[in-house]
């Protein structure tokens, strides 16, 4: 038996730092279905990166919608904390109120949903506030499993499910198959941020900030814990 897990705190904590980079706003969100860990992973690398980014370059972009608790044990795979959850993954219209929340009250121009079907209704959201308001998608490249939204898509959050699986069934099929835990990260694949070309102009700067904190984390070198960061009041 092989248990498949997913460290996507690593790839949303790119997104994270990208959308902190993209906004013109100063102001990113995000948001869950329902308040559990492979939710919450989410979100957390998310803040994260927001989180570095502020601290790296000396911005001050704020980040809404979770809040990760202080005294936790991150090591452990402790990702509590408080945030936005609109406690299902299928109503759009739940998606679109929270993310017009966003918009207009916090004044983000960026929303990562961490919803499911929920996200769609960020996406109608997005369309409706018009030119500048965006959506990060979560689990799959999302000009590829919802391209009606891919023009609102700078980025994408993904899990390597298919790689992940296709490996495990090329091991049972050639005797070579050990069970356990997989574990997805950057490194081996198992996440990655897919940047959408159509949405954003990447700039040579925002790849050279992708590519060093990609490194930073494959080695080790770099926290995922927002906690390890400052929070911009």
């Amino acid at each position: 038996m092989l248990a498949l897990t997913y460290q996507t705190n690593q790839d949303a904590f790119l997104a994270g730092a990208l959308s902190a980079r993209e906004s013109k706003k100063g102001a990113v969100a995000t948001y869950g279905g329902i308040n559990i860990p492979p939710v919450a992973i989410y979100m957390d690398g998310f803040v994260a990166g927001v989180r570095w980014y502020d601290k790296t370059y000396r911005q001050h972009v704020k980040v809404f919608g979770w809040t990760p608790a202080v005294h936790r044990n991150f090591n452990s795979g402790n990702f509590t904390g408080t945030g936005v959850f609109t406690g299902d993954f299928t109503n759009t219209n739940n998606g679109r109120n929270v993310t017009n929340t966003f918009f207009g009250q916090d004044k983000a121009d960026i929303v990562f949903p961490v919803a499911g079907n929920v996200g769609q209704g960020s996406v109608a959201a997005a369309q409706a506030a018009g030119k500048g308001h965006w959506v990060d998608w979560v689990d799959t490249d999302g000009c590829v499993s919802y391209s009606v939204g891919c023009p609102y898509f700078p980025m994408s959050v993904t899990k390597g499910v298919t790689a992940s699986v296709q490996a495990a069934v090329l091991s049972a099929y050639h005797n070579t198959f050990h069970g356990g835990i997989y574990s997805g990260t950057l490194k081996n694949g198992g996440a990655a941020l897919v940047v959408d070309k159509h949405a954003i102009v990447e700039t040579a700067a925002e790849k050279a900030m992708i590519a060093t904190i990609t490194a930073a984390i494959e080695a080790g070198h770099l926290s995922v814990d927002p906690n390890a960061y400052p929070v911009v009041p």
